[in-house]
């Protein structure tokens, strides 16, 4: 699958599994219950999506960005999160089961009954 710019679509239930989404732009796309299981999205901007209990798990997302965007009830379990930036995003009810997260951002995020490797954490609820 070969995606540069797909800025405010709506991928609500699509299937990404196992899918290479890099260096893409799809920045405000609607991604409600998509499943992205075990695909590679280094270095794509996710900055401002609606993604509802999408499903990130085992996937590789180096250098992600998703800034302000609104990913409660969404699963990165196993995930690879190396540098994410999740600032200002909403991880209401997130699941980060054995996620490694090395240099990950969370400033001004919304974790609130979000499952991290270390625990549950309550902030911002």
């Amino acid at each position: 699958m070969h995606i540069t710019d797909a800025r405010d679509a709506d991928f609500t239930r699509v299937d990404f599994t196992r899918a290479s989404v890099t260096r893409a732009n799809l920045a405000g796309a609607i991604l409600s219950g998509a499943t992205f299981s075990d695909a590679n999205l280094s270095e794509t901007s996710l900055a401002g999506v609606v993604a509802h209990g999408a499903d990130f798990s085992q996937a590789k997302l180096p250098n992600v960005d998703f800034t302000g965007a609104d990913l409660s009830g969404s699963r990165f379990l196993g995930a690879s999160l190396w540098a994410v930036n999740f600032t200002n995003a909403d991880l209401t009810d997130a699941d980060f089961t054995d996620a490694s997260m090395p240099e990950t951002t969370f400033t001004g995020a919304r974790l609130c009954r979000t499952k991290l490797p270390t625990g549950t954490d309550n902030s911002g609820c």
